[in-house]
């Protein structure tokens, strides 16, 4: 059931409460329920926007930042870049988006690789990269949609982890770490008329892969 506008409002309420929090509370249901009743919100409120509790918080909250993204995108014309600068451009944005609350990101990824929560980062990832790739222009629909969404999946993930150590002004660092990986992608892809002559020897595990990232993104 879509969210009325007033309960969207709410739901956007309860977000930014939770991360003007200083320090940041964690990610519990605790905190959660702490911060409606804290906004005069009832149980049944909370409920109503977030039914799935702390997931649903960790969803809403990457759909924002990738809605921030998109919006920050509009004013570089990305139409008119390069898809490696396209890419580099999305990356840089998104992780401007989260800036402000780098501590709420640190202990939220160590959340999403438990067990209980894994299954809502891999799908909060996949649709990430889906929409970077999707705002850089691509409409691929073979080998390559898999490919670049598993290769940009790790590209921005271990770039998201080196700016959290990241303390140079503008994160400068963390730029010329992104470049550095970017480049080794790029010269990965000169490999790939190699690596398509062995897909039939991968086999299952290969088949079983795609299928998983195809389910995500039917239900993404």
């Amino acid at each position: 059931m879509p969210l009325t506008p007033e309960f969207d409002s709410q739901r956007t309420e309860i977000l930014q409460k939770f991360f003007e929090q200083s320090p940041f509370l964690g990610w519990t249901e605790l905190n959660l329920q702490n911060i409606s009743t804290e906004l005069g919100y009832t149980a049944r409120i909370t409920v109503r926007a977030f039914p799935n509790g702390l997931r649903d918080v960790i969803d809403a909250h990457a759909d924002l930042i990738d809605k921030h993204m998109l919006e920050s995108a509009e004013s570089f014309g990305l139409s008119e870049l390069s898809i490696r600068k396209k890419i580099s451009t999305l990356i840089l944005l998104r992780i401007e988006s989260v800036s402000s609350h780098r501590d709420a990101i640190s202990r939220l990824i160590p959340l999403l690789s438990t067990p209980q929560y894994l299954p809502t980062g891999t799908r909060i990832l996949y649709r990430t990269v889906d929409i970077m790739w999707r705002a850089a222009g691509d409409t691929s629909t073979d080998f390559n949609f898999y490919s670049k969404r598993s290769l940009l999946a790790g590209i921005y993930c271990s770039t998201l982890l080196f700016w959290l150590t990241d303390h140079t002004k503008n994160y400068m660092e963390t730029r010329e770490f992104l470049d550095r990986r970017i480049a080794n992608v790029m010269s990965l892809q000169k490999l790939k008329p190699k690596i398509r002559s062995y897909l039939p020897r991968l086999g299952a595990s290969f088949s079983s892969f795609c299928n998983a990232l195809s389910s995500l993104r039917r239900t993404g």
